[in-house]
């Protein structure tokens, strides 16, 4: 009998598996136990691309994975209570035959546990089917939740009978205490977990039960993920990377560069996908990483030797980054960066924690433009402080960057260097820091979508939202998304209830 099967419960992007259960079962194996790790969201994904709509449900209408209803509170606890919605019933009846294949399979390996891996809210519908069909079908099997989406309202999992325990947190070691029947190992059915000090003493995941050919992207790219640190050296108010990880790790840059090697000589792996916060926490381990990368990439024989990378990167000042950073990053592989810039308005910034100036943010779209490295800007649309002065300081800017040359205009043939990532307007709700600094300020709340601060309230914001990427659309030809018509549908609602709400407070 196996020991523990663990499931990546979609939905992910179908590109390579989530590194947490390869990571889990190389421990779990070290401490002798057998360990089965499999893809299910890569495999909902195929499924669904045979019959022509893994694009429609995995990228362009995507609400039945987050399809969930609020069914009140627990009388007993005043818990908040969930049930599954319409939305992920509708997408059951596509889906159905291959979870119950699902099922079967799971049934025939006949293991002790079934650990579900949820990276985000998009795997808890699919998580909580799951959950209620292996206890119809598999009644032995105890079942184990883990990931970043088990943060909210784990607990509930447990009341409601779908799963017997929940890790929060780090696993490696609590995943073991587990299995050897210690359940009061911090994590283990706590909010309260215990940091790994030293992730030097990390084991290189074990990817054995991964087919790469199941994967979407280009098998030439060949991606795999890594991770160089836990938590994060900032403190912004909408980041909950603290709650999970209140110190900031990191591995030496010998170590990550050891699994990065190990993970291309056993899987032919080449381009490393960053799952840290920053990867540039450590400047010192940051660079030793980077000079370990050049210098392979310096003495391979073929391009398909080489080692490339994309991650997170954080923007620091001139003093703290200087030119010779962006040219070890180039040499080393650097593919793309993903910038969490947040908001063009300095003082925005400042008050979400994000602290770098102006002059920090040009000289590095300067140096990454210098030295042609692709990167992503992550932007906010709405923060309460933000203003309508804010928001035409931020369409100044993108037209600035596309002048520039730093974001390619629409026909030319210069390849891009920066591009803009406009997000939904900010969702401002409870578990996060920038909610106990302004709940007390606010003029209404009737959810994390729909407040009001000042005069920012979801129309503000959500014409904020659609004028930007409208600009972002005229300038760079990148074409409008479903998400950005739905956003204009939402406009045209939320102005039907201002007034319905500014007449009902002029009669008041």
């Amino acid at each position: 009998m196996t020991d523990i099967v663990i499931s990546i419960v979609p939905k992910l992007d179908p590109y390579a598996p989530t590194i947490g259960p390869a990571a889990l079962k190389a421990h779990l194996q070290t401490a002798g136990y057998s360990c089965t790790v499999i893809d299910h969201n890569i495999r909902l994904y195929n499924y669904l691309e045979t019959k022509d709509l893994g694009n429609h449900y995995y990228y362009e209408n995507d609400a039945g994975f987050l399809s969930w209803i609020n069914t009140g509170a627990d009388p007993t606890t005043g818990e908040t209570w969930f049930q599954l919605g319409l939305e992920f019933d509708q997408l059951y009846e596509v889906i159905r035959d291959e979870l119950d294949r699902w099922i079967a399979e799971l049934k025939a390996i006949n293991p002790k546990w079934i650990g579900l891996s949820m990276l985000s809210r998009f795997s808890c519908a699919v998580g909580i089917k799951m959950c209620q069909l292996i206890r119809e079908h598999i009644p032995s099997a105890k079942i184990v939740i883990g990931g970043a989406a088990i943060r909210e309202w784990n607990t509930m999992w447990i009341r409601r009978g779908w799963t017997d325990y929940y890790i929060f947190g780090d696993s490696e070691r609590a995943i073991i205490e587990l299995l050897n029947g210690n359940i009061t190992y911090p994590g283990i059915n706590s909010a309260v977990p215990v940091q790994i000090e030293n992730l030097d003493e990390l084991l290189v995941p074990d990817y054995s039960d991964i087919n790469w050919d199941d994967y979407k992207e280009d098998h030439t790219i060949k991606p795999v993920f890594v991770t160089a640190s836990r938590g994060c050296v900032k403190r912004c108010d909408f980041c909950d990377v603290a709650a999970i990880w209140p110190k900031y790790k990191f591995r030496s840059g010998a170590h990550v560069t050891n699994e990065i090697l190990e993970l291309f000589a056993r899987y032919q792996r080449q381009t490393i996908k960053f799952t840290d916060s920053l990867i540039n926490g450590s400047m010192k381990a940051f660079r030793e990483l980077l000079t370990n990368l050049a210098e392979h990439n310096k003495h391979i024989e073929s391009d398909d030797q080489a080692i490339h990378w994309e991650s997170q990167w954080i923007m620091r000042p001139k003093n703290q980054s200087p030119e010779s950073d962006f040219a070890l990053m180039k040499a080393s592989g650097c593919l793309e960066l993903d910038i969490g810039v947040e908001s063009f308005s300095q003082h925005v910034r400042y008050d979400m924690g994000k602290k770098f100036t102006d002059e920090d943010m040009w000289w590095c779209f300067e140096m990454l433009d210098k030295y042609e490295i692709p990167y992503q800007m992550l932007m906010i649309v709405g923060y309460p402080t933000e203003t309508e002065q804010d928001h035409i300081h931020t369409l100044n800017t993108v037209r600035r960057m596309v002048e520039l040359g730093y974001v390619s205009k629409a026909g030319s043939n210069r390849p891009p260097a920066g591009r803009f990532s406009f997000g939904n307007t900010l969702l401002l709700g409870e578990g996060l820091p920038i909610w106990d600094k302004y709940k007390d300020k606010l003029e209404y709340y009737n959810d994390d979508y729909d407040w009001k601060f000042s005069d920012n309230d979801l129309s503000a914001r959500l014409r904020r939202y659609i004028e930007v990427n409208e600009l972002v659309s005229e300038l760079t030809g990148e074409e409008m998304t479903w998400f950005l018509e739905k956003s204009k549908r939402e406009y045209e609602q939320s102005l039907n209830d201002k007034k319905v709400r500014e007449r009902i407070e002029s009669k008041s």
